[in-house]
């Protein structure tokens, strides 16, 4: 796969297949962990890396992380750590030839839910970057800081 520019004028781009042979190589780590009924750990790690060419905008190193608590039928808590090493991206300047690195970002999400009735009826608080992290995951584009969600969740 390469990044391939469409269009120079509106530099629209795109993933395709690409033409030649490059090497990537790398390894994908996963568990999953019930040291109770009620509390789940899941973990997962992905290495990927190339010789030959620019991996744009993926992590060397990715690592995912859960705590996921039952406290009964009714009500979760889930903690969840998300770590993405630094990146290339494309940035597109007049000759073509420029790209910038993009910067380690660790995020921490919280959800919560509670069944109000047991099959209809769910009220969920999730707050997604709780420690209010600035970070790019594509270059010149801005991301959201700390956000909260609340809602009621009704299935018919």
């Amino acid at each position: 796969i390469e990044f391939v520019v469409l269009d120079y004028e509106t530099y629209a781009s795109e993933y395709q297949n690409a033409e030649n042979t490059d090497k990537v190589h790398g390894i994908e780590l996963s568990m999953h962990y019930n040291p109770l009924t009620t509390l789940g750990f899941t973990a997962n790690y992905t290495f990927i890396e190339s010789d030959d060419l620019d991996l744009f905008r993926l992590s060397k190193h990715k690592f995912n992380a859960v705590i996921d608590y039952n406290f009964n039928s009714k009500l979760n808590l889930s903690f969840d750590f998300q770590h993405n090493s630094k990146r290339t991206s494309p940035f597109l300047n007049d000759e073509m030839t420029a790209n910038r690195i993009l910067d380690a970002y660790t995020l921490c999400n919280f959800n919560s839910s509670y069944k109000i009735s047991k099959e209809r009826i769910k009220l969920f608080l999730n707050i997604h970057n709780v420690f209010n992290v600035d970070y790019e995951e594509l270059y010149g584009f801005t991301t959201l800081g700390r956000n909260i969600q609340l809602g009621l969740q009704i299935n018919l």
